[in-house]
């Protein structure tokens, strides 16, 4: 098995682009998964979806995982409670490296963070993945 991860900013720039039917096309040749996570999904399709100008996107993103073209971790038995412990270690981590006039710099949001962790733990998995 293996697996490509899909961040918010690549399914963006295919939507306006207007090459998400060129996932469904990739899809039927590729032995494994499109995945996306709930943060991502959260970015691309549900905040969206109810804003008039980028509703229509957000829609047809929403088809791709309608119809199983882009799928969920748990498609690959992934645990959401141990995704969910992955993003907030890797958040932490990240965000607090770097300090700046006094403050931790913020680097990395939970889409970023969600496919970073959904990686290591499909790596842990031996399952290949590329996001």
């Amino acid at each position: 098995m293996k697996a490509i991860i899909f961040d918010s900013g690549t399914l963006i720039s295919l939507s306006m682009n207007g090459l998400l039917d060129e996932l469904e096309k990739l899809k039927k040749i590729f032995d494994g998964k499109f995945l996306v996570t709930k943060d991502v999904k959260r970015e691309v399709v549900d905040k969206p979806i109810t804003i008039k100008r980028f509703e229509l996107e957000a829609l047809r993103i929403r088809k791709l995982i309608d119809d199983k073209v882009l799928e969920m971790p748990n498609s690959l038995e992934i645990n959401e409670n141990e995704l969910i412990k992955q993003i907030e270690n890797i958040k932490n981590i990240t965000n607090s490296t770097f300090v700046g006039d006094g403050r931790e710099i913020h680097l990395i949001d939970s889409g970023e963070a969600s496919c970073l962790a959904l990686s290591l733990l499909l790596n842990e998995k031996k399952i290949k993945n590329v996001g």
